[in-house]
């Protein structure tokens, strides 16, 4: 049976199946085999955090293969009932009890249904991310917000400036067959779609012509790819997966034709030249603001986790001559002082093994060392102030406080695997992080907080050093200066 006819097949006997499931809301007393009672929906906090409602067979509920389901999504505005379909999602985070979904959404006929969420993008496939791993239940958000806030645009969106390099979420609290799960974000995916990269095209013969390119680096323990070295295992052409890297667009489970040529070239080319023409060269061949974004952005956040593996790559269109390969950061959730375990990270620890792109530059590329420290000094005198920084999570704090969320998270997972600690004391770790984070990258990369202009009352008898005008004439005693600006102890000082 052909792919397409497959899928098909799949997709209405998916809907069959979710169309016999009936909504929590109007169960009563049905409850799941191992839900002692079926919770009563508390809707209390909708207009900040809307609630979700799943309904699935938990028997068959796994990572592999998604299940037939349905949704029931409560705001402030309205209920809405949806067939979806579902998963468990995620690698390290399946170890825990708090699980990941991952949604697909169907109409009535089985077609696929794009369906929009509080102000993201309307499309079939979201993701409710159960932030397992994280004390704080706001790392990964933070970060992603932080980085779509500050980061330069990708180069697609010179020409698609709805292009999203990265990834929008939504906090929500769902309940899953009667039982209240916590606090999720709900969130966009990195796809084509969110990319806007350019669809392949498929001539009347059945060639395809590939353009847009996504590739999806998932494990970077024991190869090369991930860290842009070119001494990589030859691909696969017959697999979709290569040395780390998994082919996202084109879709091999649509039965879409997928290429590693391009990514590879790009390899090569940063890995085999040296020099002058390394030099003149490189940004052809690599978006390369949004590549040191990247770098400072791993480096701000401690974000380790997301050196080899956890990030996208893609080429807008390849088949024209911009050859450019972008990046996107994914998975952040392992960053501001916490390791995949939970466990803290000292903030004068130094992230080794930046990638191979990193040490590249730094050996081939002039001005590099420089491009990084100018963009760190630009970033710290504005979003990455202490007080920007703060404020990021204190948006978060703020909501799961208000809304007591953090606490009915804390009262379902207390005794699981997953980490839920005093969020006062969380935010206070996190607070003392962000500060000796940004001494220690201060002298890493020789930034100099702008000198503050202190303000000197005009009566004061004598200055203990030289004051000079701003003509460099020298003043001598503060009681014949008329007020107005000066410099002494090379800061400028104001006379009222």
């Amino acid at each position: 049976m052909k792919a397409p006819f497959l899928k098909m097949f799949l997709v209405l006997i998916c809907w069959v199946s979710a169309s016999c499931l009936t909504p929590l809301a109007v169960m009563a007393q049905e409850k799941d085999k191992d839900t002692v009672v079926v919770q009563a929906i508390d809707t209390t906090w909708m207009a900040e955090l809307p609630v979700i409602e799943l309904t699935y067979n938990k028997a068959r509920f796994n990572s592999d293969t998604f299940i037939p389901g349905r949704m029931v999504y409560h705001s402030i505005d309205s209920t809405r009932q949806f067939n979806c379909t579902i998963r468990r999602r995620g690698g390290t985070s399946l170890l825990f009890d708090k699980p990941n979904y991952a949604l697909k959404f169907y109409d009535n006929d089985g077609n696929s249904l794009d369906v929009r969420f509080l102000g993201m993008r309307k499309d079939n496939n979201w993701i409710l991310d159960g932030m397992a791993p994280d004390h704080s239940k706001m790392r990964n958000r933070v970060s992603m917000d932080l980085w779509l806030d500050f980061s330069h645009p990708s180069y697609q969106q010179e020409e698609k400036p709805n292009a999203v390099n990265g990834y929008r979420g939504k906090y929500v609290e769902v309940y899953a067959n009667g039982q209240y799960m916590g606090l999720f974000c709900l969130m966009e995916r990195v796809d084509r779609k969110q990319l806007k990269v350019k669809k392949f095209v498929t001539d009347e013969d059945g060639t395809s012509h590939h353009r847009g390119l996504v590739y999806k680096v998932i494990n970077g323990k024991d190869t090369r790819t991930p860290y842009f070295y070119w001494n990589q295992n030859a691909p696969n052409d017959a697999s979709s997966y290569y040395d780390g890297v998994q082919s996202e667009y084109p879709d091999p489970h649509d039965g879409e034709p997928w290429t590693w040529d391009p990514l590879r070239r790009n390899i090569y080319y940063l890995a085999g030249y040296r020099g002058t023409t390394f030099y003149s060269l490189i940004g052809k061949y690599f978006d390369l603001p949004v590549f040191c974004d990247f770098m400072l952005f791993l480096d701000m956040l401690y974000a380790f986790d997301n050196v080899g593996k956890n990030y996208y790559c893609w080429f807008y269109d390849y088949s024209s001559n911009d050859k450019r390969l972008g990046i996107t950061p994914w998975d952040l959730d392992v960053s501001w002082g916490r390791d995949e375990t939970g466990v803290r990270v000292a903030a004068t620890t130094e992230l080794a093994n930046k990638t191979n792109f990193h040490t590249r530059m730094s050996e081939h590329y002039k001005g590099y060392a420089d491009t990084l420290s100018t963009r760190y000094a630009e970033l710290r005198d504005s979003l990455w102030t202490e007080q920007s920084l703060l404020g990021y999570f204190d948006r978060y704090f703020d909501l799961f406080t208000r809304t007591g969320a953090f606490e009915r998270e804390q009262n379902r997972w207390i005794d699981s695997n997953c980490k839920v600690r005093d969020l006062d004391l969380e935010k206070e770790y996190i607070y003392g992080w962000i500060h000796d984070r940004l001494a220690y990258l201060d002298s890493v990369y020789g930034y100099i907080a702008p000198q503050a202009i202190r303000s000197i009352p005009a009566d004061k008898n004598q200055s203990p050093s030289p004051c000079y005008d701003l003509w460099g004439r020298r003043i001598h005693p503060f009681s014949t200066r008329s007020p107005g600006l000066f410099i002494q102890d090379g800061k400028v000082q104001v006379v009222q």
